[in-house]
Formats: structure tokens, sequence, C-alpha cells
């Protein structure tokens, strides 16, 4: 059976070591010499690892099956450990995916070193940061050593309102005068100025939708956006079938075309005049939220903090002063909000120019602080 395993793999695997490179920590090199070996064996056409070839990747449970005796190493086992460990040490993070957004190189998340000199929120070394640090420190001491000890604690006024109750009046002529519409046509007269449609590129051939592909990506969008499911949407409009709507999100509504798709109406809304009034979009904030999910997927879990048995995944959403969602993460419901919050102001792919975030208490942590006075954003 592990010989027919290891025939199996043959199949592909020559053509999956030609196409991706693989990057590795000191740790993980004997996994990569082992892959280097089993491709010059592919390329000579030859059949018999030899002997001398180096088994330090093999732990000692397999050892007795990649080396069943002395001089004599059995090359599907050896394959198949080699490929179980490549897996293993890519999920740890200790081989890295050249290319890859997701399994990608530790020090691709780090700003290079280049980019900090001169900077004016990085100082140049660290013990130019620790004087900035102490210089801060200093001045925090001298103004708390001359507040009153007497005051025990801090009382908060209620803020008053900002906008007058006479604006009520004009708020509710002003929504009579806005129309009512149709939300597929909404959906279908904000993409005629966006061309944001576009974006959702078939995932294999690359081809953007045609005009009647259009129409099955409107109406994808809207059964799965207004949660009534893709049968129901195809049951309400006539000329689309169920195959139709479930093609387009397996192969359409991908991660990468989702976020496209969202950066062109946010940048769009970012160069509306009329926004200006709400804000800049330099103020931004997030929030999770825990979705309910009923069939078993990757991020959903139980949460004991919602004494229940129902599985959930949090959406960890990202909006700012112009009151536009500019990220949106899935999340595993046990994981701390924190953990995402720098997504949301590095990953965006939006023209935001953001300054300042905001979080609730499940949003933050000490690193979280660190990382943002490091790159620049009031937290």
């Amino acid at each position: 059976m592990v010989r027919n395993k290891a025939n199996y793999l043959r199949r592909y695997t020559p053509m999956l070591l030609r196409t991706l490179s693989f990057k590795a920590t000191p740790a993980a090199n004997p996994v990569l010499m082992a892959l280097t070996q089993l491709t010059d064996l592919h390329n000579s056409g030859k059949r018999k690892i030899p002997a001398d070839t180096s088994t330090d990747f093999v732990s000692k449970k397999w050892k007795s099956l990649v080396r069943p005796e002395e001089g004599k190493i059995d090359r599907s086992y050896y394959e198949l450990v080699a490929f179980t460990e490549l897996k293993n040490n890519i999920r740890s993070g200790d081989i890295s995916v050249e290319g890859s957004m997701i399994h990608r190189n530790i020090d691709d998340y780090l700003v290079d070193l280049s980019a900090c000199i001169d900077s004016e929120t990085i100082p140049d070394t660290f013990e130019d940061y620790l004087k900035d640090r102490e210089i801060i420190l200093d001045l925090q001491l001298q103004f708390y050593s001359t507040v009153d000890k007497r005051i025990s604690r801090a009382n908060l006024k209620k803020l008053e309102k900002v906008t007058p109750s006479e604006a009520e009046i004009y708020r509710k002529k002003l929504y009579s005068i806005i129309p009512k519409i149709r939300l597929s046509d909404l959906l279908i007269e904000v993409d005629s100025w966006t061309n944001f449609s576009q974006e959702f590129s078939h995932d294999s051939t690359g081809k953007p939708p045609s005009e009647q592909e259009r129409k099955i990506i409107f109406a994808a969008l809207l059964g799965l956006g207004m949660n009534i499911g893709l049968e129901k949407m195809a049951q309400s409009t006539p000329g689309i079938s169920y195959s139709q709507l479930a093609n387009a999100k397996q192969w359409r509504f991908y991660k990468e075309a989702l976020t496209r798709a969202q950066s062109v109406l946010v940048n769009y809304q970012l160069k509306l005049p009329v926004a200006d009034f709400w804000g800049e979009g330099k103020t931004t904030a997030s929030d999770g939220m825990r979705v309910p999910v009923g069939v078993s997927a990757l991020k959903s879990d139980v949460n004991p903090h919602y004494k229940s048995m129902e599985k959930g995944a949090t959406m960890i959403r990202s909006i700012n002063d112009r009151h536009t969602t500019h990220h949106i993460e899935v999340a595993s419901t046990n994981t701390r909000e924190a953990t995402h919050t720098l997504d949301g102001l590095l990953y965006h792919e939006t023209d935001l120019d953001i300054e300042e975030h905001f979080t609730d208490t499940n949003g933050y942590s000490d690193q979280v602080f660190g990382m943002t006075a490091l790159l620049g954003f009031d937290f």
C-alpha cells in the first residue's frame, strides 16, 4: 500500500519541485537536501538512493522503515517521509514558498532595513530609540510629579450632542427626497460608475467576466450578501441557474478578487467630495463579530465564552471615518482579535492614508502597541 502511494506521488511531485522554490531555516535544511536528492534521481533516471545519503530529516519512528537494513535506503519510504516533512515544515514556517502570500518567509513580513534609514518614525539605531524613550519618560515623570496627589479619581462628563435637535426635521426631509430603488439596480448602477465587477477574474483562466457573467456575479453577490443562499437566489432570478451561481462563487469569489473589488469601491468613494464631510480617511477602527457556522469549516469552532456548543467564526471588520469597510478578515472564534489588528492597517490595498486606529480591549496587546508605534500609526 505504501509503495502504491509512493508511485502515485511520483506522478506530480517532480513537477511540484520544478515549479516551486523553497527556502528553509537551518533546522529544515536536511529536508531541502532530501528533495534535491529526489530531483537528481528523477532527472538521471536512477531508481536506487545511494546508501551514504543523509537521513537526518527522518524521525526515530520512521528510521527503521527508511533504513530497513544497513547500507540500504527504501526509496518509497524516503520519498513519503521527505514530502511529509516538507508539509510539516511549511506549516510551522521553517520552510517558506517563494512567491506565496500565505507561506512566505518570515523576513518578508519585516520592513527592509534600508527603508528605515532617515525615517521620521523609526530611529536609525536601537540606542537612538532608547534615548528618545528616556526623554519622553522624564517629561512624563516630571508632569505626574506635579499633579495634585489628592485627586483620587477622574470625573468624566457626559458628552453633549453636537448636532442640534432641529437637524432631525431636515434629516427626515432629506431622506424623503432620496428615491427608493431595488438593491439589484443599485448594484448595477454602482458597477457602471466603478467597473468593480471586472476584478472578479476567473481564478484559473484569469479572464474578466463577460456581460452575461456579470449578471451572474451580481446575483451571486446578492444571494450571499443578503444571506438567502444561492439556491433561493436561483429560484428568484429567471435565466440564471444554481449551477451558474455556484460556479461563480467557486471560481470568481476568491479572496484576492474580493479584496480587489472592495478596494475599487473604497478608492472611488475616497475621491468623492461629498464624503469629505465625514472624514479624510485617516482614522480607522476594527472590531470582530461572531457568526454562527452550521457546517464544518476550517476556522469554525466552539467558543466557551458563549456557553453554547454551536460552532462559529469571527469576522474582523475594519472601517474608516468615511464610513466604508476597507478590510475584512475571517478568523477562528477562539483567536484574539489583536492578532489581526495590523492586517487591516497594512493589507487593505486601498489608497487610504491611515494615521490612527481604534479597537476595543480584545483588539489590543502590548505587542500591537509596539508595532503600531514603529509603523507610524497612533493606536
